[in-house]
């Protein structure tokens, strides 16, 4: 698997997400896109196996967007 590769995730032991690789971090871990929510989601590269073809056919269904001059604060 590499940078930008379509893949399955397994998120909290029991659900299977669409996925894109955006980067090896330390260890184990991979930070993914995920396509159909559009969160960013740190996991185990264990958890995350190849996408089959028959479920990449069907595009992302989130959408990254920003709204101008807002600025995000996580307290």
């Amino acid at each position: 698997m590499c940078i930008g590769a379509p893949c399955a995730v397994l998120i909290d032991d029991w659900k299977w997400l669409r996925a894109r690789i955006l980067k090896f971090s330390k260890g184990n871990d991979v930070i993914v896109d995920l396509v159909d929510i559009g969160n960013d989601n740190i996991v185990n590269i264990e958890n995350i196996r190849p996408l089959l073809k028959v479920f990449g056919r069907l595009p992302p269904l989130a959408l990254r967007c920003r709204m101008k001059g807002v600025i995000l604060e996580i307290s």
